[in-house]
């Protein structure tokens, strides 16, 4: 390159990296009381109070940059360079006092409060910086305004990271194993050491925002419910954080009324067979006999009546398919999900979807056939009950796939997930 090139090759850059960092401190300093901007020169990026000259924070562009041109692949929580690499972690419980841990042995490196690595906190601001401490209408150092328990690990002689020849897709390629570094890491850390470092690569989804009721007074048409352990189980639901712990915690509501429904069925059999008279044993009174008997023998004999097929009695005769549609289409899901796999488990699809969509409202139809309602409640049992084994079954050698509790699974739950929650509170005002 001429080198009277390079000014305008590094305004360029710079311009780039403005860009990308005003889209990723957009999400964290809300527009309606933040402006970000940069210097005549370009060379500085401020976060400005709205309708003020007043800059919260500066950052230098030239340093970041620097910084980053060291970085061959990375995502919010992790940057990785030639040999090296650096994560973001939070010490849960905050419960660690001193400022540094270092590592030794398979591989050498820290974890430290000290935040020297300015690029790999940019790259998620929404997890580094704490926008309660800025308290004064003045210009703040970024150390001053990142969370407390903020830690920067770093491994330092990842030699399988030194190769020349790995390109940036390599990287990428590489990423399973720098995790597998991580979680040795964190887990011996919390096990010697009792501190508890995040999960980097399982951060929690965030909480669905609710705009619909703003700054007003809510009501609420109360049913009371008879039975307080179901709503414990659902309470425990809310306040989880996991989503694959939140969804067992959903299923428990719906287990919990599996013997419900067994219980008043087999009530109805022992007053039918009350009513039955064996004095004259005529074949219709003997007949009706046997016929109450096997069905006592079906709803006594657990053999016959498993946990999958009690599953489906709850949804398709208690719940019924018209409250759950109505429930989904009020809470504006997109219900496409439905008609697709999750986990790449099979018979997880609900096979007549094209028959209970609407393609104008593009939403579930509200009214079907009780064939098609019936074998729509009956898939999508079936759904929910695979995918609860697929969380709690994780016997690697036994099936295909197991679940892990990463991002890419949390947020490949997250419509089940709300499913989920919708069918357990359905199930609470049944009853």
């Amino acid at each position: 390159m001429n080198s009277s090139d390079e000014p305008r090759a590094q305004k360029r850059r710079l311009s780039r990296l403005f860009r990308d960092l005003n889209v990723k401190l957009s999400d964290l300093f809300k527009e309606s009381e933040y402006t970000i901007v940069k210097s005549d020169d370009e060379e500085k990026l401020y976060v400005r109070l709205k309708d003020s000259e007043i800059n919260i924070l500066s950052l230098n562009l030239l340093e970041v940059y620097e910084e980053s041109k060291l970085i061959l692949n990375h995502d919010d929580n992790l940057a990785i360079g030639k040999g090296f690499f650096n994560f973001l972690l939070k010490d849960t419980n905050s419960s660690y006092l001193g400022d540094k841990i270092k590592v030794s042995g398979t591989h050498n490196g820290e974890i430290e409060r000290k935040h020297l690595a300015l690029a790999i906190i940019l790259m998620n601001p929404s997890f580094s910086i704490d926008l309660s401490k800025i308290i004064e209408e003045k210009t703040y150092d970024i150390e001053d305004i990142l969370f407390d328990n903020l830690f920067i690990g770093t491994i330092n002689d990842a030699d399988f990271l030194n190769n020349e020849s790995l390109t940036a897709s390599d990287y990428k390629e590489l990423i399973p194993e720098v995790d597998q570094i991580i979680f040795s890491l964190l887990s011996q850390i919390s096990f010697e050491h009792n501190v508890l470092f995040n999960n980097p690569r399982a951060q929690l989804l965030k909480p669905i925002e609710d705009s619909r009721y703003p700054n007003r007074e809510l009501k609420i048409d109360f049913k009371m419910n008879s039975d307080t352990e179901p709503l414990l189980y659902f309470l425990a639901a809310e306040e989880m954080e996991y989503p694959h712990l939140k969804y067992l915690e959903y299923y428990h509501v719906l287990e919990y009324y599996f013997n419900h429904a067994r219980m008043q069925k087999i009530n109805e059999i022992l007053n039918h067979l009350i009513t039955v008279k064996l004095k004259s044993k005529s074949k219709d009174e003997i007949s009706q006999y046997y016929k109450y008997s096997s069905l006592m023998d079906y709803h006594l004999n657990p053999q016959k009546n498993k946990e999958s097929d009690q599953l489906t009695e709850i949804i398709e005769k208690d719940i019924k398919y018209s409250l759950i549609v109505e429930s989904i289409n009020e809470d504006d899901i997109d219900p496409k999900f439905l008609s697709e796999k999750i986990f790449n488990i099979e018979k997880t699809v609900i096979g007549n979807y094209s028959q209970v969509f609407d393609r104008d409202s593009k939403k579930l139809k509200s009214r079907a056939s009780l064939e098609i309602e019936a074998k729509f409640c009956q898939e999508l049992s079936r759904r929910i009950y695979k995918i609860r084994n697929h969380i709690v079954h994780t016997k690697k050698y036994e099936h295909s796939s197991v679940f892990v509790p990463n991002q890419k699974n949390f947020q490949a739950l997250s419509d089940d997930l709300k499913l989920i929650r919708i069918i357990a509170f359905l199930m609470l005002i049944h009853y």
